[in-house]
């Protein structure tokens, strides 16, 4: 294997494919996504696992173009047979990512959301040039375009492009979307929850709900997000046709982080054998379904610098949900996350769809729990189903028992969890507990919340 450099932080298939840059082959998700009959998909994983890359190569080897199949060429999909080679290029496809969503206001959030739509009706303005569109919807179009269409139009924006796509090319387009709930976490944590749920609901029931001039609809997130306490619907109401991957899902558990074997061909090309160990102590530990993965984005740095070990997925997953939800600990919870940063394991009920403005008030701890699984701070080290919809997620629950991975997450916890306890402890909490926290003192720690607790 050629020796390429790593680009850090790229997840532009297409750049990093044409540059000659380090690759690991995650192209036979290609092959999986083809062979089953799901329609509408969402994939829930950490931040910096690859999903953005892999929403990129979906991109890349769906979307009509006559200069992208010598990409595929080296690749593995490439070795599946003509059944996949001929589809390579074939295929309109609405791309939206919403990775760089930090707006403070609904008005700032929806000035953002019109760019965003604008900019693909201007990806795809080549069917204006047909006879396809009647009147009235070109008016529709370039008013989209433009940023000055109604808002109802927006909201209806997915829907209506892919039936014009479908129209103009005759084949169903591709919807591809990355980072969906980013948008419904600053919503939250910025006070524009409800005008942003309203939006989505409309613009995701449109486009993904038994939407018939659709192929597929694919969507990237960090969780399945559930109806708010104050409604009984949610962006995926009704949608039962969407079928659900988290990180409990065996189902393409190997194409989001780096599995054993991809981190043992790094090791052999960049470094030697013996640095499977400290890789294995700093990176290791996530479970995908019963996948064993390591932290793609931390092995990249750790051998781009040198073969140095260091917490690199610090401050790089942009939680903000879970310092909101460590302002208000319990001295039971100071415990339990108390024992996990001690090396020890907690169990607790994980359910797999969350509602964001439900997560600080749940006493249990659970929703705390689910949130630092599903965003990389924990992994399962068994688990037992206990109810709900595997395939759609819906009132889906585990019963886990729950560890920090790895020493990266250890140091992560240390400066980024335990830092939020001096700065949001009640001041019910004794002065020891808060001295003790500052100190990083966990014996005494456990010893005072155990008091405490018991007490």
């Amino acid at each position: 294997m050629e020796k390429k450099a790593i680009n850090i932080g790229g997840s532009d298939f297409e750049t990093i494919i044409r540059n000659g840059y380090f690759y690991v082959d995650k192209t036979l998700m290609i092959k999986e996504l083809i062979d089953s009959a799901s329609v509408a998909i969402l994939f829930t994983r950490p931040r910096r696992f690859g999903k953005s890359l892999n929403m990129s190569m979906l991109k890349t080897f769906f979307e009509i173009n006559p200069d992208t199949a010598d990409l595929f060429h080296d690749l593995k999909i490439w070795q599946c047979g003509e059944k996949y080679r001929k589809l390579q290029g074939k295929y309109p496809v609405i791309y939206l990512s919403f990775f760089d969503f930090s707006e403070p206001n609904w008005e700032q959030a929806l000035g953002y959301l019109k760019k965003r739509i604008a900019d693909e009706f201007i990806r795809h303005d080549v069917i204006l040039s047909g006879d396809c569109l009647k009147p009235v919807e070109k008016i529709i179009f370039q008013s989209v375009q433009n940023r000055a269409a109604d808002l109802a139009d927006y909201k209806g924006s997915l829907k209506d492009l892919s039936k014009w796509l479908y129209r103009y090319y005759g084949v169903k387009p591709i919807i591809l979307i990355d980072e969906y709930d980013k948008l419904v976490q600053k919503a939250q944590s910025s006070n524009y929850y409800d005008e942003m749920m309203d939006f989505l609901k409309g613009f995701y029931t449109g486009g993904l709900k038994d939407n018939p001039n659709v192929m597929k609809g694919i969507l990237t997130g960090v969780l399945r997000i559930a109806c708010s306490y104050m409604s009984t619907e949610s962006i995926f109401t009704g949608m039962n046709n969407f079928d659900v991957y988290s990180v409990f899902s065996s189902t393409y558990g190997e194409y989001f982080g780096f599995t054993v074997d991809e981190v043992q061909a790094m090791a052999e090309l960049y470094g030697n054998a013996q640095d499977m160990d400290e890789l294995r102590d700093w990176y290791d530990g996530y479970y995908f379904g019963k996948t064993d993965i390591y932290n793609p984005w931390s092995v990249s740095q750790y051998f781009a610098k040198d073969r140095v070990a260091e917490a690199y997925w610090l401050s790089t997953s942009g939680n903000d949900i879970i310092h909101t939800m460590l302002q208000d600990v319990s001295p039971k919870l100071l415990k339990d996350l108390t024992a996990l940063v001690q090396g020890e394991s907690i169990t607790a009920t994980i359910p797999v769809e969350l509602a964001y403005p439900n997560l600080g008030k749940d006493r249990s701890g659970n929703a705390l729990y689910a949130v630092l699984l599903m965003t990389g701070y924990l992994k399962k080290v068994n688990e037992e189903k206990l109810d709900g919809n595997e395939r759609t997620g819906q009132n889906l629950k585990y019963r886990c028992e729950l560890m920090i991975p790895n020493r990266e997450i250890m140091e992560v916890y240390q400066i980024e969890i335990l830092e939020y306890f001096e700065e949001y402890c009640k001041s019910e909490i004794s002065d020891s507990i808060q001295e003790a926290i500052t100190a990083n003192d966990v014996d005494t720690l456990q010893n005072e919340l155990l008091l405490d607790y018991d007490a």
